[in-house]
Formats: C-alpha cells, structure tokens, sequence
C-alpha cells in the first residue's frame, strides 16, 4: 500500500524489509521522510529509529504498528519519531501524515 500510494503520487519511493537493508538505504539515500514499522523480521524498529536519527538527525519518521501501545507511542516520540500510525491505515492517513510535515 505505501509503495503504491506513494509512488502513483510521485514520491521517489525505496523499500527496505529488514533492519540491514534498511540502514543501507538510508546511508545511500539520506531520506526525508521514513515510514518504519515497529516489528521487523530482524529486529525492533525503535532500535532502528535510534540509528537513523543518529545519521540523519533531520529525517523525518513515522511509525507505523499493529502493535502499538502507549508505552511504544511515548518511546517512539522520545527517540524522536514524527508521529504514529496505527495498522490497518488507508491512503489517506498516509498522505495527511506527509502534508502535516
């Protein structure tokens, strides 16, 4: 769903789907914007969250869970996350959360 929103809107869209990959990306790419899911194959995303932050302090994350709990949320801000998206979420939600930037 994000590739597809967002591509089809014109983002330059990359997609990572482990922690590794992902660190990867962001080194080459230097993103503005991160959606990041909380549970990955190969780890938690608020480890992730730390280390993207820490190579590029102005990219901007969102989270983005089924699992969220108000415990992850605070965590999530603390460590700098922009905001927090609930699963399931619609196209919609995903383009409001990039124009609130």
């Amino acid at each position: 769903l994000l590739y597809d929103a967002l591509s089809h809107k014109k983002f330059n869209v990359a997609i990572a789907n482990t922690m590794g990959d992902a660190m990867g990306c962001v080194r080459r790419k230097m993103p503005d914007l991160v959606f990041l899911d909380l549970r990955l194959p190969d780890g938690n995303g608020i480890k992730l969250l730390s280390k993207i932050k820490k190579i590029n302090q102005d990219t901007i994350v969102n989270i983005i869970s089924a699992y969220g709990s108000e415990e992850s949320r605070e965590e999530a801000r603390k460590k700098g996350a922009h905001s927090f998206i609930d699963k399931p979420f619609t196209e919609r939600e995903i383009l409001r959360s990039i124009k609130e930037i």
